[in-house]
């Protein structure tokens, strides 16, 4: 590969990692989903601290009785 080449394929390689860097957050904003992990022990024993959990937001019409505690 000739020198001055370097440069164009490490931009191309670089655009092409961005786009699907920002794609994929596209796609989980737009489904959505989210992700957080437990940073307490207050959620044990089903879950401990360090576990990462994905979640859907949901708006209060679609939440039931015994969804969610409050």
């Amino acid at each position: 590969m000739k020198r001055a080449a370097r440069p164009v394929v490490a931009g191309v390689v670089t655009a092409a990692m961005g786009a699907a860097l920002a794609g994929g957050c596209l796609v989980r904003t737009l489904t959505g989903y989210g992700s957080a992990t437990v940073s307490a022990t207050s959620m044990e024993p089903a879950y401990g601290p360090g576990d990462r959990l994905v979640y859907e937001r949901i708006d209060g019409d679609t939440e039931g009785a015994g969804d969610a505690g409050g």
